[in-house]
């Protein structure tokens, strides 16, 4: 579906071309009357190509209107309408109320799962009244249904997926903000947690206005197309007046995946919520497959954890959700990664291999500095032919004043690993 066939471009109506979009947009099923969507009402009259008036302004669209006209359109293929419907409270009020049940099912799953409850429990507010807050502006509320049924009425099957995402991503970012870690940035300030709900809603809008477009590629280009789309998506997004910190936010993350890296560590309020967007995207992006294979919870933090140690993430916003999710002993085992790596008077210390939790049993020299009293010159420790993390391609000496400190670290925190990580040789070739 094109997005010009459904979209608010005059102020007093919503735009609906043609009888097959008016279908899907009034959500008609005859089976399912119960739901079909309240407070649609014409408001210009709707005629034929020769101008006959089928129906004056102000006629309800009820279901029994939506059939005749699927059975005057049958009769009729030639002929489709242009609907205006008017932008009435009720008809906003009947949006916020889907979206709102859509936010709730969500929130209430995630509060169901185990390993998500403890990250949730700190949410303390009536996220009932919280979700209303966040739709209580008309452009807000109207642009979150366009997507919604964008996706929804979407021939590509995958798409509701991806509008699933940003709500998820708006229920994580609001657990996220509500724990003890950021309770010195929020301090319950309602109209800051509304900010950052906006930024995870609004992160990905550019691609779920066009998400057919994004899936249609082959599936090892859609996570670049789908940023892409978000970027460009960005500069549309001005004149849903969502503020200046939470566009500024959103354009961020957009360039993130263009290469921009310099606010990861930045204080300012868009700051901020764009490092907290992009922990829970991350991370959400992993659990709901959404680009690759599902994986599990530890194996996800993990790799989040490693990134912030490369200074690929905001390491408070990994924090955060690492010790919400009741994982801390990964963060203390790259906290202790960290601590040992800058123990290096060279800086020149590098943890190998750092390919998953718990992994490094050394750590080598990646400078291979001579003059060093603690590297090891009599044998090299690791032969690769391939770039692995910091390690370009060449061969590389064990520390011998941080290797023991590392092996120290496990036979004090993780016996239960010791087994099946420090079984393996210590001189690994790739």
């Amino acid at each position: 579906m094109n997005t010009v066939d459904f979209f608010p471009v005059e102020k007093d109506f919503i735009i609906v071309h043609g009888v097959v979009p008016i279908v899907q947009f009034s959500r008609y099923k005859p089976k399912y009357p119960e739901i079909f969507l309240e407070g649609l009402e014409l408001g210009e009259d709707l005629k034929t190509g020769t101008g006959m008036v089928l129906y004056t302004k102000g006629t309800r669209i009820s279901p029994e209107v939506v059939a005749r006209l699927i059975l005057f359109r049958k009769d009729n293929p030639d002929l489709d309408f242009i609907f205006k419907i008017k932008r009435s409270q009720k008809l906003i009020q009947s949006f916020s109320k889907e979206i709102t049940s859509n936010m709730i099912r969500i929130f209430k799953r995630n509060q169901s799962i185990k390993e998500y409850r403890e990250l949730f429990k700190g949410v303390n507010i009536n996220i009932e009244d919280f979700i209303q807050d966040l739709l209580s502006e008309e452009k807000v509320a109207l642009t979150v249904y366009y997507l919604y049924f964008l996706c929804e009425s979407s021939t590509a099957k995958r798409s509701l997926l991806f509008f699933d995402h940003s709500i998820n991503v708006v229920l994580f970012c609001l657990a996220m903000a509500s724990s003890v870690r950021y309770s010195n940035v929020f301090q319950g300030n309602r109209a800051k947690l509304i900010d950052l709900a906006k930024v995870g809603l609004f992160h990905n809008f550019g691609s779920l206005s066009q998400m057919e477009r994004v899936l249609d590629f082959p599936q090892e280009e859609q996570s670049r197309r789908y940023w892409e789309a978000n970027h460009k998506g960005y500069f549309t997004l001005g004149s849903i007046d969502i503020g200046f910190d939470i566009l500024d936010a959103i354009r961020l993350l957009c360039e993130y995946y263009l290469g921009r890296k310099d606010f990861i560590n930045g204080t300012r309020w868009p700051d901020t919520m764009a490092n907290i967007v992009m922990v829970a995207d991350a991370f959400l992006q992993r659990q709901s497959g959404l680009f690759r294979e599902l994986q599990l919870i530890r194996q996800t933090v993990d790799e989040l954890n490693v990134r912030a140690m490369d200074k690929e993430l905001n390491e408070a916003a990994v924090k955060c959700l690492t010790i919400g999710l009741n994982l801390k002993d990964i963060f203390d085992f790259y906290h202790e990664m960290d601590y040992l790596v800058k123990e290096c008077p060279y800086n020149s210390a590098c943890p190998y291999p750092f390919t998953g939790f718990k992994s490094p049993t050394i750590i080598v020299c990646k400078n291979t500095v001579h003059e060093c009293k603690h590297l090891e010159s009599t044998r090299t420790a690791v032969s690769l032919v391939r770039r692995i993390g910091e390690l370009e391609a060449g061969q590389y000496r064990r520390c011998s004043l941080l290797t023991p400190k590392l092996m120290a670290f496990y036979d004090r925190h993780y016996d239960e690993i010791k087994e099946t990580t420090l079984e393996e040789k210590t001189t690994p070739k790739e």
